[in-house]
């Protein structure tokens, strides 16, 4: 049967998120930066497998095999993360870079042979842990070394760099202190130094802050494209495995506190816990519509609807810039013919003929500058829908010459087929 403890737990807590970002990262990520920074965020994940495992181990046999295998992911944390730095603040690789992949190989090295430990013991009761060898101390030197040299990078480039950078350096230092120096605890018990390594608990909180830093800023120039989908059934299967996880452990707390051994009261439990798991999981999906997705779903389907208004406005108006360029172009050829006859018009007042001529022509062509003014107003500010017969020819006609001045202005020739028009209007005719 697993028993849990809290040095187990703290390492399921590290092992699941860092393993679904490090997949992101590989998925999604297109520069080379999130691909190195997807190792390291793996480096993480199998100390945190490792340290879920030792927690577990029943004995000090597996537990040093255990050791051995999480030791490897933690030797490389502070050398994939440097070179992401690299990367980061554009800087060559150099031989800093160079020295840092040499000892951490070198200390894989000797991991791999059976030299980094020799024997774990049991301590606070409940965790098989290695005890310092001959190679540990150095190990741990050269990892405390190399996280000085990137947190150092990082402040002496501070003053130099451009505005993102800034941005990503401050939330680099202001994360160290939950990644690397929660993690600098974990060394202490190999010393025989007799403190609990909880600050297992504060790497999580890292992951919390790198991640929205790549989410929301885009850290390292990482620019990830995910579904709500794919945010949503991850939250969704973090938040059972916390709850189911959290059942676990005070049910066993119960247990161990009163004693009882009832289904009905596990239960109880179960489901009080997830009153309160519930609204929790309605608020992460609202945090993460509002400060990933710019809003939630019902904010986004209203400002996607007047968007569609917004488009649907401003290709009405450039229809009707055209078609009032087409009318002005048109107004010209009815202003021109009254202006001829007005000039001429004082000349000709004992003329009957002209005047008669002129009445129809001048009435004529106010009629036609009137109908093309009304429809004009009809498609800006259109009323009821009236269906009615209509001369499709002459429909199509008038739209041609509204719009003759785009075609004089763009080469483009118009032809008619006269007998397809004769044969149109005469079938419009029978039907009347």
């Amino acid at each position: 049967m697993i028993h849990l403890n809290p040095f187990a737990i703290s390492g399921l807590l590290i092992v699941i998120p860092y393993i679904v970002l490090s997949i992101f990262l590989l998925m999604h990520g297109k520069t080379k930066i999130a691909k190195i920074f997807a190792l390291d965020e793996i480096a993480v994940a199998v100390w945190g497998l490792g340290a879920f495992l030792i927690g577990i181990s029943p004995n000090p046999e597996i537990a040093l095999i255990l050791w051995r295998f999480a030791y490897s992911g933690v030797i490389f944390i502070p050398v994939f993360f440097l070179h992401s730095v690299y990367v980061f603040l554009n800087e060559k690789e150099d031989w800093l870079l160079y020295l840092s992949y040499l000892q951490g190989f070198f200390f894989l090295y000797i991991i791999l042979t059976g030299k980094m430990f020799n024997s774990a013991r049991l301590m606070f009761d409940s965790i098989y842990y290695v005890q310092e060898s001959t190679y540990y101390l150095p190990s741990f030197i050269a990892w405390i070394g190399v996280c000085f040299i990137v947190h150092l990078k990082l402040i002496l480039k501070y003053k130099t760099s451009q505005p993102q950078q800034k941005r990503g350096i401050i939330i680099l230092l202001l994360a160290a202190p939950f990644g690397f120096g929660a993690g600098t605890m974990n060394f202490l018990p190999g010393f025989g130094i007799n403190i609990y390594p909880y600050g297992n608990f504060l790497v999580p909180i890292y992951f919390l802050i790198t991640a929205y830093a790549i989410l929301k800023h885009h850290l390292f120039d990482i620019d990830i494209v995910i579904r709500k989908s794919v945010v949503y059934s991850t939250l969704i299967a973090l938040i059972s495995i916390l709850y189911l996880l959290t059942v676990f452990i005070l049910e066993k707390f119960a247990q161990g506190l009163l004693g009882y051994k009832s289904l009905l009261i596990s239960l109880c439990t179960a489901f009080g816990l997830g009153l309160v798991f519930v609204p929790l999981r309605h608020w992460i999906q609202t945090f993460v519509d509002r400060y990933f997705f710019k809003g939630t779903q019902e904010e986004i389907v209203q400002q996607n609807e007047q968007f569609r208004q917004e488009i649907a406005q401003t290709d009405k108006y450039k229809t009707l810039s055209t078609l009032a360029s087409g009318v002005a172009h048109e107004v010209k050829n009815p202003l021109t013919s009254i202006k001829t006859f007005c000039e001429y018009l004082p000349q000709k007042l004992n003329d009957k003929e002209f005047l008669l001529k002129f009445s129809k022509l001048v009435g004529r062509e106010v009629d036609r500058i009137d109908h093309m003014v009304h429809e004009l107003l009809d498609y800006g500010k259109p009323g009821p829908l009236a269906l009615r017969k209509t001369d499709v020819n002459k429909l199509i006609q008038d739209t041609l010459d509204t719009l003759n001045s785009q075609f004089i202005k763009n080469h483009i020739e118009m032809t008619f087929k006269s007998s397809v028009v004769r044969q149109s209007q005469e079938n419009l005719k029978a039907e009347d």
